[in-house]
């Protein structure tokens, strides 16, 4: 897994041609701020999966392959390897799983106090939650209501981009964060993990049972720099 921020440098130079797609070759269609920085934001993911298949050994050349499968969700044309991409405020994640066949991933990112995006935390975590997540994320001693509700909505977020489900099926998707269990009919078995101590709130969901295996990588500029997550909650997931 890798992360950067869009205000880093990238050498997109360096990227060879023939791994580019189609949508990033199309340049901005418009001057709005928020189209410029998506714009950018695709280029920074595509640059951080680039890097990662590099360490990994991976092809690159699959890279200028991607394309839209079921709902819209990025693929590979490659059974063995999966990605998933996540964006929020000035921050790009992206994560590549290599494994056998049913191998998916899926990652949520979501900055806190995002500038002109309010969220009425109590009436979405009222619109998808229950009960007893209502009643965790009031009562949490050593996290914020924010944080709480952000673990709640990460996490449904990533155990539903892994398939490719959109933010409609948010409510069937069951949350006992007492036992740390997922439970869903939309994602397959797995584990999943969440954090807040990156500057931004973090999910990934992973299929199967290697979560303890994830790498993870922070752009600084110049390298990907290896990191270590130091406040998770990890999650049985159909178990």
């Amino acid at each position: 897994m890798a992360w950067g921020s869009v205000e880093n440098n990238y050498p997109f130079e360096q990227l060879p041609e023939a791994i580019l797609t189609d949508e990033l070759r199309c340049n901005p269609v418009s001057n709005n701020i928020q189209v410029i920085t998506r714009h950018r934001s695709r280029w920074i993911a595509h640059f951080l999966l680039w890097k990662l298949f590099e360490k990994a050994q991976l092809d690159t050349a699959l890279l200028g392959k991607i394309y839209r499968g079921v709902n819209g969700r990025p693929e590979l044309p490659a059974e063995d390897i999966d990605f998933n991409i996540s964006h929020s405020g000035n921050f790009v994640a992206v994560i590549v799983n290599v494994k056998k066949k049913h191998n998916c991933v899926g990652i949520d990112i979501e900055l806190p106090n995002k500038p002109n995006k309010k969220r009425n935390f109590e009436g979405l975590l009222r619109h998808f939650g229950s009960e007893e997540e209502w009643t965790w994320c009031h009562t949490q001693e050593k996290m914020k209501f924010e944080t709480a509700f952000y673990n709640c909505w990460c996490l449904r977020e990533a155990v539903l981009k892994a398939v490719g489900h959109g933010i409609l099926k948010l409510s069937y998707v069951e949350h006992h964060p007492n036992t740390l269990v997922i439970r869903s009919d939309y994602c397959p078995k797995g584990q999943l993990i969440f954090d807040d101590s990156l500057g931004f709130y973090l999910a990934i969901f992973i299929q199967g049972k290697d979560l303890n295996n994830i790498q993870y990588f922070q752009w600084n500029g110049k390298n990907l720099e290896a990191f270590h997550l130091n406040n998770s909650r990890c999650y049985q997931v159909n178990h």
